[in-house]
């Protein structure tokens, strides 16, 4: 990802040993350009299951409570 430009890679100024890594302008770019083609397949998908919006809500409310537990 360094060599195409997507991220910076520089010495942590706290410790030497690790790296610090940044998203670039390009990075940042290609992230938002990723986010919404994914954004725009799942809403395909979703369109194409039959459900309404008030069930693809709940949907999302039981896996966010799902992700959001601690193990």
């Amino acid at each position: 990802m360094e060599e195409q430009g997507l991220v910076a890679k520089a010495a942590d100024p706290d410790d030497a040993r690790r790296s610090v890594v940044r998203l670039t302008v390009a990075g940042r770019k290609r992230l938002v350009d990723a986010r919404r083609d994914n954004g725009a397949v799942v809403a395909e998908r979703l369109a194409r299951t039959g459900h309404t919006a008030d069930e693809v809500a709940a949907a999302v409310a039981v896996l966010r409570d799902v992700m959001a537990e601690q193990p």
